[in-house]
């Protein structure tokens, strides 16, 4: 019997293309199924246009804002006619903050998460021992190390990339207690919009000159092969930054709006979801929870550079 053929397409990140090209080839060697990946742009990935590459494609990795879309343009199947409730009863067990949740729209499932991320802040620690500086808590201790980082001809920075700073704007509101977009009323109160565009216009002032061109992947390759920038307060994490062998990073909490509010962090992802154009949907859905299974996402999806 031959190898049966899916084609799709992820974003242009290790995290995201290394486990399952890695995976597509031990499949392909073994003869079980021949399974292509192409790529697209981390900006595409974010904000492009889906029906291209669901057209073209069996698997679609896409970014969990996009499941309403999804659902009124009928791009993607509803994974509700192929989960069990005991599927679901997993993801929910495992789920990352609302992670799995975020792919359900109307009742129905357009993606099964793949990877889960968040906005953290992120810092160099052997910049910042040498710093002997303290890890920020709260925003006015970022400022703080702003100033001292300055003394030393170092910045803070962040990714500020206009759909990077939107998310960091929504997290800004968010670390002062209102639950953005589920409260009664408007999406952000005006109050808590205009002190979250005070402290970004603050923040705007003392971090890297490039913030403003960076998203998280061009501020990170910047941290771990340039020793200028030490701490960011909010990008979305990535996991293959920690086990550099020179420059790491570490990754914890965006800073407190305030002592007695917790700090938040947007949900970031991505899930995988099957394209109402596959013509095997049973087989493809199959493979689908082989990269989204416990075991292989502790596993093979890890040491393949994948964020789980």
């Amino acid at each position: 019997m031959a190898a049966q053929r899916f084609t799709g397409v992820a974003w242009d990140h290790q995290r995201c293309w290394g486990p399952l090209d890695a995976d597509a080839n031990r499949l392909r060697s073994a003869g079980v199924a021949d399974i292509r990946w192409s790529r697209r742009s981390l900006f595409s990935f974010g904000e492009g246009e889906l029906e291209p590459f669901v057209a073209a494609n069996d698997f679609v990795i896409f970014d969990h804002p996009f499941t309403g879309d999804i659902a009124r343009r009928g791009l993607m199947l509803d994974l509700m006619e192929f989960l069990s409730p005991q599927d679901i009863a997993v993801f929910e067990q495992h789920q990352v903050g609302e992670s799995f949740r975020s792919y359900l729209f109307q009742g129905a499932i357009y993606g099964m998460p793949l990877d889960a991320a968040a906005i953290t802040s992120a810092w160099r620690p052997d910049l910042m021992n040498a710093l002997g500086h303290d890890v920020p808590a709260s925003l006015s201790q970022v400022m703080e190390l702003a100033r001292a980082a300055r003394n030393a001809d170092k910045w803070i920075a962040w990714a500020a990339k206009p759909t990077d700073l939107l998310c960091a704007y929504i997290t800004l509101i968010a670390s002062q207690g209102y639950d953005v977009g589920r409260e009664n009323g408007t999406f952000t109160p005006k109050d808590l919009s205009l002190e979250a565009i005070s402290r970004i216009r603050e923040l705007r002032r003392v971090s890297h000159p490039e913030s403003l061109n960076w998203n998280p992947i061009q501020l990170f390759n910047h941290m771990t092969t340039h020793d200028d920038v030490i701490y960011t307060p909010y990008a979305f994490n990535y996991v293959n930054y920690t086990n550099l062998d020179e420059r790491p990073l570490a990754f914890g909490s965006p800073p407190r709006h305030s002592e007695k509010i917790r700090s938040r962090g947007l949900l970031g992802g991505a899930g995988i979801g099957i394209s109402s154009r596959c013509r095997n949907p049973e087989a493809a859905f199959r493979y689908a929870m082989r990269l989204v299974s416990p075991d292989f996402q502790a596993g093979d999806y890890v040491s393949d550079g994948g964020q789980p």
